[in-house]
């Protein structure tokens, strides 16, 4: 569906979305087997945008993650609209600035993967000099548990 660019709202940012990932629970939301809380929902919770109209924290043309979740905790795409549309107006708390030495398309793939990842760690109180377990390596969170438990 066409809509038009969101207006500004006071303390918030507003983001063109550049490219925005598909993942499980995006999958399980569009099949009903995660029901959205509305309807229509617009899906998605991982992405990478520029911003277009700043704050005094990020300025326009800053490339950034877009969180999966929002200050409130509320996952995005499936308890709030999510990343798949063109702008998305965000608290800045919800965007993490980018380095210029990653693809926009590597950055999309990142943050379920790394947020999930270091949730399960911190969830373990892992600290350095621990071993980890993890039973599903070959995927994208247990990879990056892998890559965040050397770090």
């Amino acid at each position: 569906m066409d809509r038009s660019q969101p207006t500004h709202i006071e303390g918030h940012i507003i983001a063109k979305i550049i490219y925005a990932a598909v993942n499980a629970v995006d999958d399980s939301v569009r099949s009903g087997r995660l029901p959205a809380r509305r309807s229509p929902a617009i899906p998605g919770n991982k992405a990478v945008g520029i911003i277009v109209k700043d704050n005094d924290e990020l300025s326009t043309g800053t490339s950034v993650i877009v969180s999966c979740f929002t200050v409130d905790g509320q996952i995005q795409g499936i308890y709030v609209d999510g990343v798949w549309q063109e702008y998305l107006v965000v608290k800045p708390e919800e965007l993490i600035p980018i380095s210029e030495h990653i693809s926009d398309e590597q950055v999309a793939a990142f943050p379920v993967s790394f947020f999930s990842a270091q949730a399960c760690l911190n969830k373990a109180d892992f600290q350095p000099g621990k071993s980890i377990l993890s039973l599903a390596v070959g995927g994208g969170v247990g990879n990056a548990g892998i890559q965040r438990a050397k770090k």
